[in-house]
């Protein structure tokens, strides 16, 4: 399928670790997607490629089939450029999906093309400023709305022109491209979904070194020109204010991103992916966050070393009375077995985040008599065991389906109180859902044919 074309440069081209000459090339920059270049010179240092003279005069070009090298071969650069225009162009972390030169001309596409100076991927940049979907979203930030992300002391401000809102993130610390995006622009983006219930594009972005010019960044992550189709959203858009995604930039990178992996609950994967990630995230989650971690709060680390250890020297001294049994191989499993004896458990964690969100989606904990139990088990017949633990297909099913369809509104509304948002507008808002009463009324009809299959197994 062909790419639609924002625009085409030429310009001279060089890789931007100095080895080989500078080549002409030309510059494809397509809507929503990387830019790609083709150079019309040879990448000297390709791998692939062996140049021997085997005369006075002649060479003899081969290439090579290892897939080493071509792996070698295929691993990103910077390159650097000058358009026809005097435009300076730095093409980031660029893969060369073609040739050396020699057979086939080089053909790179980078994850980022920066405009207005030379820089490579390690570059770090105070600010990064950029602009999500449609405007409307964001209508009602006003210019100049500032807040600190409270892990760093950050900024994060409201930049409006013509209508149309920028998010400027100030770091604390100057920052490479790739670590500005995965914490300021996906945590925002991260809570314009949990609110919006829409995954929203950047539209636009730029950075900054020091107090220079703002240089544009094109690519799929960074540029787009339509926005998502407008639905009606879960919460009010001006719930999406500065001080909120400066607070979620800090939760954001707390959670290492995790937030987003919620999102992947609402797909039409199979329902045991979707019961064994979700079932995950609670564990993620729990521990990421100042939760009760100790199932012995009042036990001292030496008292539970010397708990472990009794522990595994009992079982050794078990296996040794026996034949057939190897009492080192014992004391290392127990010892693995054990090592976890201080921690709350799993149980434990889903209880805590119930009680979080018990009010914010009571339809949905009244349909499962005991969430902890049915996550739990979810969990572990698909991580821990080879075949359904009662040996009914059936009812193992109906547990992870059960566990599909209610985890991703259970893990939502909690993320949405972890926000800071009030639980009766989200039990309000989430309650005039289509999809939050068909997830309810699916689990609950998952759960009655379970109880039915269950009956007729004993």
């Amino acid at each position: 399928m062909a790419r639609s074309v924002l625009s085409q440069s030429n310009g001279e081209f060089w890789l931007a670790d100095g080895i080989g000459e500078h080549m002409r090339g030309q510059l494809e920059l397509p809507v929503g997607d990387r830019a790609s270049v083709v150079l019309d010179g040879v990448i000297p240092d390709d791998p692939t490629v062996t140049v021997e003279r085997t005369g006075p005069t002649t060479t003899t070009t081969t290439l090579s089939a290892d897939p080493e090298k071509h792996v070698q071969a295929f691993a990103p650069r910077d390159l650097h450029g000058v358009l026809d225009t005097s435009e300076q162009v730095s093409l980031v972390e660029a893969r060369n999906h073609g040739g050396s030169g020699h057979f086939g001309a080089p053909f790179f596409e980078p994850d980022a093309a920066i405009f207005g100076a030379h820089v490579t991927r390690d570059q770090p940049y105070t600010a990064i400023r950029f602009r999500l979907d449609d405007p409307s979203w964001l209508v009602h930030l006003t210019d100049g709305d500032s807040a600190v992300v409270p892990d760093d002391h950050s900024i994060l401000r409201a930049e409006v022109t013509d209508g149309t809102a920028w998010l400027v993130y100030e770091s604390a610390q100057p920052s490479d491209l790739d670590q500005l995006m995965r914490r300021a622009v996906s945590g925002c983006r991260a809570l314009a979904w949990l609110v919006l219930d829409r995954q929203l594009v950047v539209m636009r972005t730029q950075v900054r070194i020091s107090d220079g010019p703002w240089l544009r960044v094109h690519g799929a992550n960074f540029e787009h020109e339509e926005p998502v189709e407008w639905k009606k959203p879960l919460l009010d858009p001006a719930l999406l204010t500065v001080e909120k995604f400066a607070e979620w930039i800090a939760m954001h990178s707390r959670l290492d991103g995790l937030d987003w992996a919620v999102m992947e609950l609402d797909s039409d994967r199979p329902v045991e992916v979707r019961a064994m990630l979700g079932t995950t995230l609670i564990e993620g989650f729990h521990r990421r966050l100042p939760f009760p971690q100790k199932r012995f709060p009042e036990a001292s680390k030496n008292a539970l070393r010397a708990i472990r250890s009794a522990a595994t020297a009992a079982a050794e001294a078990e296996a040794r009375k026996h034949q057939g049994v190897d009492p080192e191989a014992v004391r290392e499993a127990v010892r693995a077995a054990v090592g976890h004896l201080g921690d709350v458990g799993f149980s434990a964690r889903v209880r805590d985040m119930q009680a979080e969100v018990a009010d914010v989606v009571p339809d949905l904990i009244a349909a499962v008599p005991d969430i902890a139990q049915l996550y739990k088990n979810a969990r572990n017949d698909l991580a821990h065991h080879l075949r359904p633990r009662d040996g009914v297909h059936g009812a193992s099913f109906l547990r992870w389906a059960a566990s599909a369809h209610s985890l991703p509104w259970f893990l939502r509304a909690f993320l949405l109180t972890r926000a800071g948002y009030d639980h009766a507008a989200l039990a309000e808002a989430i309650d005039k859902r289509d999809r939050y009463q068909y997830e309810c009324a699916n689990t609950r009809a998952f759960l009655r044919e379970l109880q039915r299959v269950e009956a007729e197994t004993q």
